[in-house]
């Protein structure tokens, strides 16, 4: 009996050291449960953040698009005012290149009327001192 009794306590003591140490290993476990629950909700939290900057980088994406379609549209535009002034340029040089010839031409038609003006008067100078 006193053996049954000393095998009875040592399977008390195994008990309860195995109760002892799987309580141990529940709070153990609970421990990191509770650590990767807080872990869960930091990385939640980050993504939360990175999905919310995703989306201001989207919306800052499409207003550069917008911006840039703009600014391509003006672009457009300068480059055809540029060319329709450049047109013009041309034209308005083209006038000025026929006037000056205009000109020129006027200036030495001008010369010679004045040349042969000059010519008439001593023309005339001496028919009228001949008549004399």
């Amino acid at each position: 009996m006193q053996n049954a009794l000393e095998e009875g306590r040592a399977l008390l003591e195994t008990a309860d050291r195995q109760r002892r140490s799987l309580e141990q290993e529940l709070a153990d476990t609970n421990e990191t449960l509770a650590d990767l629950g807080n872990v869960n909700q930091s990385i939640a939290a980050a993504k939360r953040k990175l999905e919310s900057e995703f989306n201001q980088l989207g919306g800052d994406l499409d207003e550069m698009t917008n911006e840039a379609r703009l600014s391509e549209d003006k672009a457009a535009r300068a480059m055809v005012d540029a060319a329709r002034l450049a047109d013009e340029l041309r034209c308005e040089q083209d006038v000025a290149m026929n006037l000056e010839k205009d000109k020129k031409l006027l200036e030495a038609q001008c010369k010679d009327a004045a040349a042969r003006a000059d010519e008439a008067e001593v023309s005339r100078r001496r028919q009228g001192t001949q008549g004399i």
